[in-house]
């Protein structure tokens, strides 16, 4: 029985007591293990209900039959292994043994370098760019969500032209310096993007919607905006040792031989690894939230589990971060292709030409596999199975249905990156004046602030992810959300049929 041939039952994330699935369980199951949580079955009926709600009702037919005696089969995709186990643990030995050499390889220059204080001054300067970066973030955040809550149909529609005008002037920087093949590619994504929202503004109250659901989610557990801030400072904090350690394990070299090559590759392997691991951690921390939000919470926030953040948080660190480490190990394959491929398009003649076609093809296909893997990961969160079978549901699920990911998924990505690039504009001129101010100036510090300004959208990208979580759930299970929040189901309905949707 495959993936077309029967729909998936409601689950939810819960690894506490005695609870026996991969990261989530099926709604139902009498094995929850929440200790108090009174579920009173009714075997006849094919109800379930949990504190006074119908959270899985067995019906006829093709519609979400539920059937314990597969249970075992892992492969059904309504169905979790009986037992608890690690997923792709290969993939978390690989990624923490690389760590380990590359921690070695920093400590290793770090002892070699004759000033150490440089590097302390150094690192503090990254510091103080998040002292500083962080509240302003934040209060960003706080003051946009306030005024979408308030007028989101609207702010969907000023983000788009907003992004079209900034496209527009930066297309005429391009053609100002002379980059008109540069200037010709944007121009024709512009386009692009110009068609697109005319063709599918119909989706434009659908996306409002559910992105206000996001901020209802995320103001009732504000533990979803505390993890992308600390995986913000975690990436500031690792990027600025990588830059350190990239800049002393080459302080002696006079020219640079083939080892010197090899370092340098490795140490580029590792900031990609690292920086995926980093970012789809985040994005599986906030779907396994939102999925027990999706198919256990009401409309009150009344039946979700206890801590689901905490227990999300420790399912991605332990069962699901093989997963995480191998979906983030592809994106980063992909992207070391990309860069040697733009290293040999800078030799002159015909590998010019070639290799450009082949670096831009690579880049294509690593934004299109990075894409791929959130949505594999939500399916990672609500699941608990391996990456490998994740991703052969989700692609199952976004082929039948590539039409309505498509439409929410772009107006999505135009809304995060018109706010991520207000916000890289702002914040960026009020922290270099505050650095300026303080007499605070050298060329380490201005790199320093280029690469934090390219990752504080992180707190948006919850936003991002949990958006397609939700829209993941709705088009696997429409009827879990239509017991538990029959009013949200509606206004989500009126706005998108989701009866047409195929999982």
């Amino acid at each position: 029985m495959g993936i077309d041939d029967k729909k998936e039952n409601g689950i939810y994330g819960s690894l506490h007591g005695n609870s026996t699935t991969g990261g989530v369980y099926k709604m139902g199951d009498h094995n929850t293990g929440y200790g108090e949580r009174k579920n009173d079955s009714n075997p006849k009926s094919g109800k379930t209900i949990v504190n006074g709600v119908i959270v899985n009702q067995q019906l006829k037919g093709h519609e979400n039959e539920f059937d314990h005696s597969q249970d075992d089969n892992p492969d059904e995709f309504n169905k979790f292994p009986k037992k608890v186990k690690y997923n792709d643990l290969l993939y978390t030995f690989l990624f923490l043994l690389q760590m380990t050499l590359f921690i070695a390889m920093t400590v290793y220059a770090g002892i070699k370098i004759p000033n150490k204080k440089q590097f302390i001054r150094y690192l503090v300067q990254g510091l103080l760019i998040i002292v500083i970066s962080i509240p302003l973030i934040l209060a960003f955040f706080l003051i946009w969500k306030k005024i979408f809550k308030i007028h989101p149909t609207n702010m969907i529609k000023t983000s788009f032209f907003s992004l079209m005008i900034t496209g527009l002037l930066f297309i005429g920087l391009l053609v100002g310096n002379g980059w008109y093949s540069y200037a010709i590619l944007f121009g024709i994504t512009l386009i692009s993007l110009i068609f697109f929202y005319f063709s599918f503004r119909d989706k434009i109250p659908f996306t409002g919607i559910m992105i206000s659901l996001v901020l209802k989610i995320i103001e009732k557990y504000p533990s979803t905006l505390l993890v992308s801030f600390v995986c913000l400072i975690i990436s500031c904090i690792y990027y600025n040792i990588w830059l350190f350690s990239v800049s002393y394990n080459f302080y002696f070299d006079s020219y640079w031989t083939a080892w010197s090559y090899m370092k340098f590759l490795f140490l580029l392997f590792n900031l990609y690894w690292t920086h995926y691991v980093i970012t789809y951690t985040c994005y599986s921390v906030v779907s396994g939230l939102v999925a027990s939000w999706y198919f256990f919470s009401d409309e009150d926030f009344n039946g979700m589990p206890p801590r689901p953040c905490a227990n999300s948080l420790y399912r991605s660190l332990t069962f699901s971060f093989g997963s995480i480490a191998f979906g983030s190990l592809l994106v980063c394959m992909v992207q070391m292709v990309q860069f040697i491929f733009r290293g040999f398009s800078r030799i002159p003649g015909l590998s010019y030409l070639f290799c450009s076609c082949l670096e831009l093809i690579a880049f294509a296909f690593q934004r299109m596999l990075f894409t791929f893997n959130i949505y594999t990961f939500s399916m990672v969160s609500i699941y608990g199975q391996s990456f490998c079978n994740s991703s052969k549901k989700t692609y199952n699920l976004m082929v039948n249905n590539n039409e309505k990911l498509f439409a929410t998924h772009n107006y999505m990505l135009i809304t995060i990156l018109s706010v991520s690039l207000s916000m890289f504009l702002i914040i960026g001129f009020i922290v270099t004046m505050i650095l300026a101010a303080i007499e605070l100036s050298n060329g380490w510090l201005y790199f320093q602030i280029s690469v934090f300004f390219f990752i504080l959208y992180k707190p948006f990208d919850i936003i991002f992810g949990s958006v397609l979580t939700i829209l993941m759930c709705l088009i696997s299970d429409p009827n879990a959300m239509e017991i538990t929040k029959p009013n949200t189901f509606t206004l989500l309905n009126e706005t998108y049929n989701f009866r047409s949707l195929n999982p």
